[in-house]
């Protein structure tokens, strides 16, 4: 046994956060198809060997890394904000505008100014567990503790953000996503809508959509999707072991998520790393231990 692979069954029996599972072979879902998550992963080929550790671990310290590029999607001319209906933790943000100009004849916000602001347009309301995007650096995935953080194991990781207490119907219009590493393309990348039931999302998403751009930093990708459900989860997923590749979404540290909220899923064939089904982040101790930087926008309906 590799000092490595006795130093993850450490840190393992420490935590007592992942129950390995060596014998489960991922299935290749295909959207519409057979298997579970509904979308198409490709998953076969041989096991990772001399690997070492998983991100799901405590007791195992983070290596710093380079913090990936943020921003923030922007609107013209959107002042004001306003709560609505949204679950414990979240942040809501909806723009309150002046249609047609302002009082006094100019155009642009309720101030008179012009410009992009960040917010939503009005009637927008923008759900996100996160707290600080610049936070938004290191990835939640498998990794070797010996190389550091950003050394990811291969596997396709899907990550689960879920908000509830929601009036339907809805209309989820826009996605945020913060990435803070890869391995390889990753393959395969997609961004998808799960229904939250007994406590945790479905396998098989209620709307999927392959995504294009998964480099290091944050990005927003319009959708269309109607909810008429209190609450819903919104996820990615990248990456296989077979081609050597893995997405990795970045976590908020600053923001340890509650019970029930981030979820986190690893198809792989490395011992210790597979979870067949979606765990809750809170009780794995993950490292990082926050909610997923993914943020949402909502027009009611």
């Amino acid at each position: 046994m590799s000092p490595g692979r006795a130093l993850f069954f450490v840190s393992l029996a420490t935590a007592a956060c992942v129950v390995a599972n060596p014998d489960y072979d991922a299935e290749s879902d295909t959207a519409g198809g057979s298997g579970s998550s509904g979308e198409t992963i490709g998953a076969s080929g041989a096991s990772g060997a001399g690997t070492t550790e998983v991100s799901t671990n405590a007791g195992t310290a983070s290596a710093s890394g380079t913090a990936g590029s943020t921003s923030s999607g922007g609107t013209s001319g959107t002042t004001g904000e306003s709560s609505g209906p949204v679950s414990a933790g979240s942040d809501v943000t909806s723009g309150g505008t002046t249609e047609g100009g302002t009082s006094d004849g100019t155009s642009g916000t309720t101030d008179g100014t012009t410009g992009t602001t960040g917010e939503p347009p009005p009637d927008v309301m923008r759900l996100q567990h996160y707290m600080d995007g610049a936070a938004c650096n290191q990835p939640l995935w498998c990794y070797n503790t010996q190389q550091g953080i950003y050394a990811g194991l291969p596997g396709r990781v899907y990550s689960q953000e879920c908000f509830t207490g929601l009036t339907p119907p809805f209309r989820v219009t826009r996605v945020g996503y913060h990435v803070g590493a890869n391995v390889g393309g990753p393959a395969m990348p997609s961004l998808a809508l799960r229904p939250l039931n007994g406590g945790k999302p479905e396998l098989m998403p209620l709307y999927a959509t392959p995504l294009v751009d998964v480099n290091v930093g944050y990005h927003e990708v319009t959708v269309d999707w109607q909810v008429d459900a209190t609450s819903f989860c919104i996820g990615l997923a990248g990456g296989t072991y077979n081609t050597n590749t893995a997405l990795g979404v970045a976590a908020d540290p600053g923001m340890p998520p509650p019970p029930g909220q981030s979820f986190l899923r690893i198809e792989t064939q490395i011992q210790g790393c597979n979870l067949p089904d979606y765990a809750d982040i809170k009780p794995l101790n993950t490292i990082p231990q926050g909610a997923w930087c993914i943020d949402v926008d909502i027009t009611p309906l």
